[in-house]
Formats: structure tokens, sequence, C-alpha cells
């Protein structure tokens, strides 16, 4: 990645998923993130159907809290662009369970 970042010119966003299991190591993933030098760190957790819980608002922000001097920026305060279906039919046969009435 540290290769990839030298020799790319453009925008490079970092994104991290983070979950109960490696929420400790977010310090470490911030060192990191800061050898790689992205111009953003998105700070995400699981927001659709999985097997895995997302965190809560509240341990994302402490987590965030240690990407300190990086743009960061988590998946609970990032602006959700208006989605709308295009193909409901094919919508309900791949995410059946989301559809709202």
């Amino acid at each position: 990645m540290k290769t990839v970042r030298k020799e790319f010119n453009g925008k490079f966003a970092l994104q991290m998923m983070f979950i109960e299991k490696n929420k400790n190591h977010a310090s470490e993933l911030a060192n990191l993130a800061r050898e790689i030098g992205p111009d953003e760190v998105q700070i995400d957790t699981s927001t659709r159907p999985c097997p895995v819980k997302p965190l809560i608002s509240e341990d994302i922000e402490k987590i965030k809290s240690e990407f300190e001097g990086l743009n960061a920026i988590t998946v609970y305060e990032a602006k959700r662009p208006k989605v709308e279906v295009i193909d409901k039919d094919e919508y309900l046969r791949r995410r059946p369970e989301t559809w709202k009435k």
C-alpha cells in the first residue's frame, strides 16, 4: 500500500473496517495509516445485514480519536446519497429482507 500510495497521484482513500474483534487495534492501524499517508481514512463498521454486529457510534468515535492528524471520517458521519431502486424485482431477488414497504 505504501508503494501504491507513492506512485498514485490521485486522491487516495483508505477504508478500514472495525468490528468487535479488531476495535482494540485502532491505535496500531492508525499508525499504519500514518505510514501510508492517505488523503482520507474512512472508518467503517458493518452496516449491511451480515453475521457481524456493527459497532455503536460511541465505539467508532473512540476509534476515530486514534486517527488524530489524519483526515478521518466515520460511517456514522458520512453523508449518504439518496439511492433509488431502478429494478424492484432484481432488488427483491438479491435482498428481499431489506425491502421497505
